[in-house]
């Protein structure tokens, strides 16, 4: 699976993005202009940097979405305070059981045992 590298100049992966997508705006379906390569799903809100969750767009549509986007969701993240060891963590949306990402995953190998699953990726 193709993963683009966060904040990563590096043109042979970006070049593959452009390939494995199409290399056309997925909006308006231009392929003369510069793409863009978008997130889907913000990273600030958990969205990964795997080929499912990108996208290639103009500049124009690029634009757009995120003036579409700034106006449902704040664009400053919220502070909120780790329920299990207190650490200060930002999310853009509100959460009703903040957790940091450790506790996060302390909690799923928790229910994961109790149920008597094992997490992707492990043995």
């Amino acid at each position: 699976m193709m993963v683009l590298r966060k904040n990563s100049t590096d043109n042979i992966i970006r070049e593959a993005v452009r390939e494995y997508l199409g290399n056309r705006c997925d909006s308006c379906g231009v392929t003369k202009e510069q793409l863009q390569i978008h997130h889907i799903i913000p990273s600030k809100m958990g969205g990964t940097n795997t080929l499912g969750n990108l996208q290639l767009l103009c500049q124009p549509c690029h634009l757009k979405i995120h003036h579409q986007f700034r106006k449902i969701f704040p664009t400053k993240p919220i502070e909120l305070e780790c329920l299990n060891c207190g650490k200060i963590i930002e999310r853009i949306i509100k959460s009703k059981n903040p957790l940091c990402q450790r506790c996060y995953q302390i909690k799923r190998l928790k229910i994961n045992a109790i149920k008597g699953k094992k997490l992707k990726g492990s043995k």
